[in-house]
């Protein structure tokens, strides 16, 4: 699973399945990608992506936050 701000790979991790539960942490590090920024606007779209199949749900950069976020791939 990857996340994204535009064509900017800003985070990659493993998902890993237990008992039929597939779980996910990812730490995302805009700040650290973006060229020419020294923080990122906290209104910074990030999208995820499963495999090579978008993601139907995306969230907002906010700075320092830990956010649950269940996703699925777009039928």
């Amino acid at each position: 699973m990857t996340a994204w701000t535009g064509e900017i790979k800003v985070g990659e991790t493993t998902v890993v399945t237990t008992d039929g539960v597939s779980r996910y942490v990812l730490q995302v590090l805009v700040d650290d990608l973006i060229v020419g920024q020294d923080k990122t606007p906290d209104d910074t779209q990030v999208t995820f992506r499963i495999g090579s199949e978008p993601a139907a749900e995306s969230a907002t950069w906010q700075s320092g936050a830990i956010v649950r976020l269940d996703l699925t791939t777009q039928p």
